[in-house]
């Protein structure tokens, strides 16, 4: 019926103002039946998100342990889905008469081509950060779960905002648009204002929130502005469509100042410098199962639409395009004051969350190397650019998966002792080992993998985009090396405040009262802690499990969709039919 009236309403604007039968249209009849399978897992998201608002509202369902368990599947089925077609990125849903046709497609292209859709693309890249975000979901459930702290009241509420913020990140993943890239990035930013702030009685909370709100609204004016500029010299919103026609224009001060303000956009969302200056207020001030996914997820999704973004402008700068970027060293600037800002502040914070805020900073320094290897590829084109590109690709998927392990194990580290003791100030872990020695060692090696040391797969992550960073730098790029001496010495520095987690465990005395009374640690906190503890080090012996996963994260779309190139040339043919 919806198609039908569709139809209708077009035909009779047909009829009055003389319009021909666009590729919009076209676009809107396909995009029923079986199309919409490949956004399924979008749609399970939503779907829960809406069912768990009505089951909140009910006085007989809206248990915790219900809305838990309503959230826990609304994000394990999609998740599901989407790995158990891992090898063809192909669900177990759509036109099952093409679907060797598609493999086939998708084995030599890296993406499947779907009928009517110009927004999002379906590609190995956009699978993986839609499985992180969603990975990262399940965990910070289990934190919510596991943190006493939180008022049940307002469970459901909290899961909800949770799943808005994930469906956020799997469509900015996916987003070839910029607009669709800037609704998703707006989606993610307004659920997680409201989970900074969700404890309204701490000060904290409320302040990092109206921090992180103002930080956004600003970055969000710059990016759409620097979107309206590229928008108004392209004539297109579509990414790699607007890489190619940017190559044409004979403005690099407009276009430099354009990309510019949109990097902007993503940099507030990846917390590098100097969009970081939300972060440690608003880490300090949330949930501590908020910061971890704050952390954690809502950085990779960032870093899934700078890539993305950076990828479709920097391979189309050979030539006489964007001479105002230097993709490489600008990325390669970007970095290395990130990472040095947030190691250098990270030496004088006495908040166990607030150094891990910095931390997290300077982690995402770390994860330029690699985003930096992308652009240099760019730059070089041909065979042995897209080699650099991918190995770049590959590592920051690599280092992510890492990162994600140790951190949410090193915040539920963070929030056991907070339980026992009512503080998250680092002298709440003098004496730890002797209230809880298991719980310091499983610590002790977390913490050992944020450094980088061997044998955990911290040090893996790390030395794969030291590799790619050396790659680059030995294609011509000098700067790349610098960025690797940079990458060393703050590695260096981190080891001091790491440290002193240790220090505070073991050597200091802590107050007798404390010391005396033995740290009592749930069921639940014990599989966050010790599942994280145990993957950083069994997957040093076994990291080439995510060798698959993090090879299909190179496999972004790169060419217009369909869809995009029948719209623009049927507007470029009634425009010249209206002359």
């Amino acid at each position: 019926m919806l198609l039908e009236a569709t139809e209708a309403t077009h035909s009779a604007t047909q009829a009055v103002l003389g319009l021909p039968r666009g590729p919009y249209f076209k676009m809107a009849e396909e995009i029923g039946g079986h199309t919409l399978g490949y956004f399924l897992p979008e749609l399970i998201v939503c779907f829960t998100l809406c069912l768990m608002l009505l089951v909140d509202v009910s006085d007989k369902l809206r248990s915790p342990r219900n809305l838990l368990s309503l959230a826990f599947v609304g994000m394990l089925a999609p998740l599901l889905l989407i790995m158990g077609k891992w090898g063809t990125a192909l669900f177990i849903y759509p036109d099952w008469g093409n679907l060797a046709e598609a493999a086939h497609f998708y084995k030599n292209h890296g993406y499947v081509e779907v009928a009517g859709a110009s927004m999002l693309a379906f590609d190995g890249f956009a699978n993986f950060f839609k499985i992180f975000a969603l990975a990262s979901g399940l965990i910070t459930l289990a934190m919510l779960h596991y943190d006493r702290s939180l008022p049940r009241k307002s469970f459901g509420e909290m899961l909800t905002l949770v799943l808005g913020s994930v469906l956020g990140m799997m469509l900015l993943a996916s987003s070839t648009n910029l607009l669709m890239a800037y609704l998703s990035i707006e989606l993610m930013s307004l659920a997680s204002f409201v989970l900074v702030a969700f404890k309204r009685s701490d000060r904290k909370g409320t302040e990092g929130a109206l921090k992180y709100m103002l930080f956004g609204a600003v970055s969000s004016g710059v990016m759409i502005y620097g979107i309206s500029l590229l928008y108004g010299m392209a004539g297109t919103l579509d990414i790699a469509l607007m890489g190619q026609r940017l190559r044409d224009v004979n403005d690099p001060l407009a276009i430099g100042l354009a990309l510019l303000m949109v990097t902007v956009g993503f940099g507030y969302k990846m917390s590098i410098a100097p969009a970081h200056f939300w972060a440690p207020d608003a880490y300090e001030g949330a949930p501590t199962p908020v910061t971890a996914f704050l952390s954690v997820a809502s950085k990779a999704a960032g870093f899934a639409g700078f890539i993305r973004f950076m990828d479709a402008m920097a391979f189309q700068s050979t030539g006489n395009a964007l001479p105002i970027i230097n993709w490489v060293s600008f990325v390669a600037v970007l970095g290395a004051l990130t990472m040095t800002i947030g190691n250098l502040t990270a030496l004088w914070q006495r908040n166990a969350k607030r150094m891990l805020a910095y931390s997290s900073i300077a982690h995402a320094g770390y994860l330029l190397i690699g985003v930096a290897a992308v652009a240099v590829g760019g730059e070089l084109g041909g065979d042995s650019g897209r080699a650099i590109a991918d190995m770049g690709a590959s590592a920051t998927a690599f280092y992510m998966i890492a990162y994600c392990i140790m951190n949410f194990g090193a915040f539920a580290v963070v929030m056991a002792v907070a339980h026992e003791t009512g503080s998250e100030e680092m002298s709440a872990f003098d004496g730890l080992a002797k209230r809880n020695m298991g719980l310091a060692v499983m610590m002790t090696i977390l913490l050992l993998s944020l450094v980088g040391i061997p044998p955990t797969f911290g040090f893996l992550g790390k030395m794969n985009l030291f590799i790619a960073g050396l790659e680059a730098a030995k294609a011509g790029y000098p700067i790349m090396a610098v960025l690797l001496v940079v990458a060393a010495v703050n590695t260096a520095i981190s080891c001091y405040y790491y440290f002193r987690f240790l220090r505070a465990m073991f050597i200091a005395p802590g107050e007798p009262a404390l010391v005396s009374r033995p740290l009592i640690v749930s069921n639940t906190g014990w599989v966050l802690v010790g599942g994280s503890a145990l993957l950083t080090v069994g997957l040093f012996l076994w990291g080439s499990l995510f060798t698959a996963p993090t090879d299909e994260a190179t496999m972004l779309r790169r060419t217009p969709a369909p869809a995009v190139v029948e719209a623009q040339d049927a507007s470029k043919g009634h425009a010249g039919h209206g002359h």
